[in-house]
């Protein structure tokens, strides 16, 4: 039981955190945001850092600062620079694609196999996606767009990371790309600041702690705990919550407001991914009684 708990509560920081992002976008810009929010999780790892540094072969250190590039860099400023221009609530369902983007992206570029029913279930959620971005001019669609596009850089890094989680330990691999990330994030986030203004509040200054110490630190700690212990198709069921404590918290909040365009977005999205998260549980729980 606690296993499961881990991960739902790594789920709810992760589905939370746009909601924290916009409270601390009232502390500063965007990319200053997320370039604090990484230096406290680099400063953590550093000293497991400075341990694993020499545990890479000299042959391998291109690769792993472009995967770290890709992890952190891309990754988050395309979401939070995204979070700019929209809602939270739009944003977190961008996210919510997330697993049907990694599963149409392994079937695009490395031609892995996918069943009729993942491609209607993947057409429905576009759909869902594309309504609540307004396309092709809606008022939410630059902003939807950036953080959708990070959902393709994070299916392209999740495959890439599985290879070198095979000779490095969950700890070292962490430590490498969250502090590499990190030191590469600076040039980037200082030219796409466009406000160095900074107005600290105890309420912006408690959304970037959120941010920094819950989403970057914890969350991650609290995924790898639980999923130690748990089948992996499982972890699926929990990161399918994401957008749904992403809504709920955006709404209570927040105050932003739900209308019928957003609300049939959110059942065309989070459907379908809960029934592809839920389907590979259902059949491996199937298969001993096959036997």
């Amino acid at each position: 039981m606690i296993p499961y708990l881990y991960v739902l509560a790594a789920a709810f920081l992760w589905g939370t955190s746009f909601v924290a992002g916009k409270i601390a976008f009232g502390v500063a810009d965007a990319p200053l945001i997320v370039l604090a929010r990484f230096a406290m999780a680099g400063l953590f790892w550093l000293p497991v850092f400075c341990r694993s540094v020499r545990s890479v072969p000299s042959s391998r250190w291109g690769a792993l600062l472009l995967l770290s590039f890709l992890m952190i860099p891309a990754t988050f400023l395309l979401q939070f620079m995204g979070l700019q221009y929209t809602s939270a609530t739009s944003a977190t369902l961008m996210i919510g694609f997330e697993p049907l983007m990694v599963m149409l992206v392994g079937w695009l570029i490395w031609r892995e196999q996918m069943t009729a029913l993942h491609l209607l279930l993947g057409t429905v959620a576009l759909a869902g996606v594309l309504l609540v971005m307004g396309w092709p001019s809606g008022a939410n669609f630059l902003g939807c767009l950036l953080v959708l596009l990070s959902t393709v850089v994070v299916a392209i890094w999740v495959r890439w990371s599985k290879i070198w989680m095979q000779s490095l330990s969950v700890n070292a691999f962490t430590a490498l790309t969250t502090v590499l990330g990190t030191v590469m994030l600076i040039p980037f986030a200082l030219f796409l600041t466009n406000d160095w203004q900074v107005n600290l509040s105890t309420q912006g200054a408690s959304a970037l702690l959120y941010l920094g110490i819950g989403c970057s630190l914890g969350a991650g700690w609290l995924w790898n705990m639980g999923m130690r212990s748990i089948p992996a198709n499982a972890g699926g069921m929990f990161l399918a919550l994401e957008p749904i404590f992403g809504v709920i918290f955006a709404v209570a909040l927040l105050y932003e407001p739900l209308g019928a365009t957003t609300l049939a977005g959110i059942g065309l999205v989070v459907i379908p991914v809960l029934v592809i998260s839920v389907l590979p549980v259902l059949q491996a729980r199937r298969l001993p009684e096959a036997c």
